[in-house]
């Protein structure tokens, strides 16, 4: 009854959403010619109100630490809309209410991280409780910020975040039913969203949505971890992408003394579109730039879920997850630097940006 009701509701807001797009103009968001901007027809960046079609479930947990991420969830999510409707919400305030909300949750309860998967690193917080809570909140901002790194093609982040909490629901079989539920009630309205953007592209997951997902995947890590499903460097492996996104950005933008805050142009997924679109524009009739646009997201998914598949299949069984994850880390500097020359060559990066 539990995923009837999740499934119905985030039906009903999908058109509710549709609805909003149609009758109300100021919610839409025309072409831009900034770099990053990777659409070309009128968009809608409230895609994220999809997403409360969770409120349905919260009392059908026990779990008091899923009814608070849900709870909290839900006010990052209104707070990542107001930005998608208004657009003019300064991104130092936004950092700040963010980091405001992840610690006010953090520390109401005691929400850290219990094991780090390494013997010096636990004997380190063992009896720091401070820097845990720290810790914590640092990681759950990073990856909120992560995930609204990587919103930028035809349902890329949403089809991450249906691998991410495939993979996640996949484990906890047998291991906690609640977790388990909580994982599959979440990738429905994101595996519909994900068809509606990833085939219309007229519908985003804005602000709102990769805020939403970038901390209810963060807090789903955490528990994965705390209840023992998953060690820590096992998640680590699993949520890479979107952390390298987000490591990679900071550190180039630090290394060219700029703003890490502000937005370049340079992230893989873009660098990928623009390649490909050199490369396949023109050549046939029926591929437009928005198909590219899907076509780009769908390699760098197909990419990733190859590589948890072999993380699950192959290589765990041979190595440690430390190893792994350099690993994935080394495939993708090298994926990474090969498009960044291809683009570089081809005139296809802006000096402006």
């Amino acid at each position: 009854m539990t995923y009837i009701a999740t499934a119905l509701a985030s039906f009903l807001l999908v058109l509710l959403i549709y609805q909003f797009k149609l009758n109300f103009s100021f919610l839409n968001e025309p072409p831009k010619s900034e770099d990053r901007k990777l659409h070309t027809s009128n968009v809608s960046r409230i895609g994220g109100i999809i997403f409360f079609s969770n409120i349905v479930i919260i009392f059908s947990f026990t779990d008091t630490n899923i009814q608070s991420v849900l709870i909290f969830s839900f006010l990052i999510l209104t707070f990542g809309l107001l930005e998608d409707i208004y657009k003019n919400i300064s991104k130092y305030f936004r950092l700040l209410i963010l980091l405001s909300l992840v610690t006010a949750f953090v520390d109401f309860n005691d929400f850290v991280i219990v094991d780090f998967d390494n013997y010096y690193i636990n004997s380190f917080f063992e009896s720091r409780d401070t820097f845990k809570i720290i810790f914590s909140v640092l990681c759950l901002i990073l990856l909120i910020n992560a995930f609204n790194f990587i919103d930028g093609l035809n349902g890329l982040i949403l089809g991450l975040s249906t691998l991410i909490l495939t993979t996640f629901a996949f484990y906890t079989l047998s291991h906690n039913s609640e977790l388990e539920m909580l994982m599959i009630c979440l990738i429905m309205p994101v595996l519909i969203l994900f068809f509606i953007n990833f085939f219309g592209g007229v519908i985003l997951t804005g602000d709102g949505g990769s805020y939403f997902l970038g901390f209810m995947i963060g807090c789903a890590s955490i528990m994965m971890s705390n209840y023992g499903i998953l060690k820590s460097f096992e998640i680590v492996c699993i949520i890479f992408y979107p952390v390298m996104e987000f490591v990679c950005t900071v550190i180039r933008r630090i290394i060219s003394f700029s703003n890490p805050l502000k937005p370049d142009g340079l992230h893989l997924h873009q660098l990928l579109y623009k390649f490909l679109f050199f490369k396949l524009n023109n050549k046939l009739d029926w591929l437009s730039s928005k198909r590219i646009n899907s076509l780009s997201s769908l390699a760098i998914i197909l990419f990733v879920a190859i590589l948890m598949i072999l993380h699950h299949l192959l290589l765990k069984n041979f190595m440690s997850d430390t190893i792994i994850f350099i690993i994935f880390c080394s495939l993708y500097l090298l994926f990474y630097n090969q498009i960044l020359s291809h683009c570089s060559k081809n005139g296809l990066i802006r000096k402006d940006i």
